[in-house]
């Protein structure tokens, strides 16, 4: 697999659309196709040569933030703050907002401060993409005012600036397309002088099906005007212009949509007030500025956008605000869980300030997938569901509602906390937890974050799996909860504030490693642990491995999580030692091992292809290079090259593993590339494939400790590296230390392969049969708890 836009930012649905990528590729390898209410890049394999230019400019890959703290990171850098507003009363009229982006463009063209604007005229959607539009015609630039929430592309624009680099140039661009535009300027080397970054603030944006659903419920139109003041001043409503007639359709409707059709890439987007541009502009929701008429939020942010606001003032009603006023009317620290979540996705962004550590719930998964493939039959049944439980009789809804308040809930809801998908040993003990949580509590409700949740769907539904939503605050939303989701027969969701049993499965998160010295850090988890207010809710930290503790945010939050917690399993002797130099007493803690060794899969016939003790499989991990010292993390990718390129040599069967996502598949592919090989390589398995396959190797050799642990636990001989003292206790644990493989010692490590290759230290049956034992006492103590 070649590793491009298609293979890394399509496949994980962050497309945006921009058509960056396509002018960028060397040869012309790129094209679009219409899927799912996108145009999507599709890469010609055979002309593709995996030089990685596609991924170079896309807004979706390794964007690089500079932003040091948290609110440089929401807020960016700024000079001044006003609200603003055009003086000619008709361009006002005819804007979404103030008039201030078309008033701009205008003013400056006509003092010829600037050559040309690139605008986004887009009335309807017939079959082709809104693209930016380079113009100097102030009738059109006039006509193609108003927002439009539609995923443009930039490369008519790009296009236009390569072909007159002498050209200076008013760009006006969402967050997304401006990283797309400046990485263009970059590459291209033309000069950032010559362009006016107008940075429109930016939510979300929908996708093209979103004019194929009004037009399933409206009729056909021949232009949509996403706001306009005419009816009922600012806001503004949606506007449907039909031949003989224009249909007005309430901004709440619009509102109400955008869950169903807004683009995945938007929930992973903290760039709400444009950043990277010379001059932000968005509506205006300042108490006491907001006015049927409309004005605009405007961040100066650079001398730039000074000079060029300063040359046309007198266009405009300007008053002056401040930065926090622009927080508070915008919400933009709504924003910082959009960071949390991109977190997750290392191919996103570099370089996050780590401020942000807690848990965010991801709204409406399934929601977007009805707006992706045009279901708007299901969209329609959930309005219509709605729309007749409020037509029961009165007395009805009240019998009803007193029925499901006053009635006890009785239900157990178990949460699986840190767990996931993308790590497979993460998923390894989701799965194994689901299973055991079955067999002892077959009426519980589980639930997960709903971040996990949204990425496989079906196997939540198959388990009888809720996502978990942040416990509503103020009256509104107190009462939209019980009217939507606590008085329904069938919940769609559970509160933290429900949730009686909280199982963490952290594996390794309390610790120096993953410390941050910053107050938020700590505050973060402190609020993050405080919305389980149940009195009944146990909370029980599974086997996972701690410390060291050396920190003092570490210590602090250890203590806390010891002060909440109603049980903690170390996962070794370890851990145990070091929990024990921080913590108060030891009541609560005790030793337990991993407790996937009871997962045990059923069989799958899509690998019978592999021949039982036939490969030899390596399984690589991108934490050996950004959590060891720096010695290590030099020499570990050499290190790896020289054990699979001796076992290739060896005449072995080698497979290349991926235990978890893109950084190791990354790894993967350059072990390839290194050696001049083309060793196959399985990725984009499940842990359950995973396991199974471990289970018919002849040799393992893993950097991941589940991969480690799948290994041992089903008496495959296996050797390991470490970035943690969790894989030495782990062999120890099965009685194999000497299977550790020193980075530092290749010569050292391949004696130690060919020693357990002649003589495999295959544990016998009766070590494993004590893990399980172990490992069922831990659920019994559990349960005994939970009576």
């Amino acid at each position: 697999m070649k590793y491009t836009v298609a293979s890394i930012v399509v496949n994980n649905d962050f497309c945006v659309s921009c058509g960056a990528c396509s002018l960028n590729c060397k040869s012309k390898a790129i094209d679009y196709q219409f899927k799912e209410g996108l145009f999507i890049p599709v890469v010609d394999e055979t002309k593709c040569i995996d030089c990685d230019a596609c991924l170079q400019i896309c807004p979706s890959y390794h964007v690089n933030i500079q932003a040091e703290n948290r609110n440089e990171l929401l807020l960016g850098k700024h000079i001044c703050v006003q609200t603003m507003q055009a003086k000619d009363v008709q361009l006002c009229k005819e804007s979404t907002s103030g008039g201030v982006v078309t008033q701009l463009i205008i003013s400056l063209l006509k003092n010829k401060d600037y050559h040309k604007a690139s605008v986004l005229y887009f009335p309807v959607f017939r079959g082709e993409k809104a693209k930016l539009t380079v113009t100097d015609d102030i009738d059109y630039i006039r006509k193609a005012a108003k927002s439009k929430y539609v995923p443009a592309s930039v490369d008519d624009l790009l296009t236009y600036m390569e072909m007159h680099p002498e050209e200076k140039i008013i760009i006006t661009a969402t967050p997304c397309q401006l990283i797309a535009i400046r990485s263009f300027i970059k590459r291209r080397k033309l000069s950032i002088e010559n362009y006016l970054f107008i940075g429109l603030f930016c939510d979300m944006t929908m996708n093209y099906n979103f004019y194929s659903y009004l037009k399933h419920i409206h009729g056909d139109f021949e232009e949509l005007v996403f706001r306009s003041k005419e009816p009922n001043g600012w806001p503004g409503d949606m506007l449907l212009k039909k031949q003989e007639t224009t249909v007005v359709v309430s901004r709440d409707e619009r509102i109400k949509l955008k869950p169903y059709f807004q683009l995945n890439r938007c929930l992973y987007c903290f760039d709400k007030l444009n950043v990277h541009a010379d001059i932000s502009v968005g509506d205006c929701y300042e108490k006491g500025y907001s006015s049927e008429k409309g004005s605009s939020s405007v961040i100066i942010r650079t001398e730039k956008g000074k000079d060029a606001i300063e040359k046309i003032q007198e266009s405009f009603i300007i008053s002056p605000s401040s930065m926090e006023n622009i927080v508070e009317s915008q919400q933009v620290f709504l924003k910082e869980r959009n960071a949390v979540r991109a977190m997750k996705y290392s191919f996103l962004y570099r370089n996050i300030p780590q401020l942000m550590i807690g848990k965010v719930v991801d709204d409406g998964a399934i929601c977007r997938r009805y707006g992706q493939v045009q279901d708007f039959l299901a969209i329609d049944n959930q309005f219509k569901a709605k729309s007749n439980r409020s037509k029961l009789s009165r007395m009805h809804k009240l019998f009803y509602i007193l029925q499901r308040l006053f009635k006890k809930d009785t239900n157990a809801y178990i949460y699986i906390d840190h767990v996931g998908f993308v790590n497979k040993g993460a998923e390894l003990m989701l799965r194994a937890i689901v299973e055991k949580v079955e067999q002892l509590y077959p009426d519980a409700i589980k639930v997960l974050p709903w971040d996990v949740y949204r990425m496989n769907v079906s196997y939540c539904w198959e388990h009888n799996i809720l996502p978990l939503k942040n416990n509503p605050t103020g009256i509104r939303k107190k009462l939209d909860y019980l009217l939507t989701n606590r008085l329904r027969t069938k919940r769609t969701y559970i509160l933290p504030s429900e949730i009686t049993v909280v199982l963490d499965a952290g594996g390794f998160q309390f610790a120096d490693k993953w410390t941050i010295d910053d107050t938020w850090f700590l505050q973060n988890w402190i609020a993050y642990y405080k919305q389980f207010t149940n009195p009944v809710c146990k909370k029980i930290f599974l086997p996972q491995a701690f410390g060291p503790f050396t920190k003092s945010n570490a210590k602090q939050l250890i203590q806390h999580v010891y002060a909440i917690a109603d049980k903690i399993y170390a996962r070794e002797q370890t851990s145990y030692n070091y929990l024990q130099e921080v913590l108060p007493d030891m009541s609560k803690v005790t030793i337990k091992g991993d407790f996937t060794c009871l997962f045990h899969p059923q069989p799958l016939s899509i690998l019978n292809f592999m021949e039982d003790k036939k490969f030899v499989a390596v399984i690589p991990n991108a934490r050996m290079i950004d959590k060891t010292d720096k010695e290590i993390s030099d020499s570990y990718m050499e290190f790896m090259c020289a054990i699979v390129s001796y076992l290739h040599k060896r005449g072995e069967s080698v497979l290349l593993l991926n235990h978890e996502g893109l950084d190791d598949e990354k790894l993967l592919l350059e072990i390839n590339e290194r050696l001049g090989l083309c060793l196959p390589i399985l990725t984009n398995l499940d842990a359950v494939e995973i396991k199974l396959i471990i289970g018919k190797l002849k040799l393992l050799i893993s950097s991941r400790f589940h991969g480690v642990v799948s290994g041992l636990s089903q008496g495959i001989p296996t050797l390991c590296t470490s970035w943690s003292h969790k894989y030495q206790e782990l062999l120890a644990d099965y009685e194999v230390s000497d299977n550790l493989l020193d980075v530092m010692n290749i010569k050292d490590s391949i004696a130690r392969i060919d020693k357990l290759m002649m003589i495999p230290s295959v544990k016998s049956k009766y070590i494993l049969e004590q893990k399980e034992f172990v490992s069922m006492q831990m659920w019994n103590e559990i349960a005994e708890m939970l009576v």
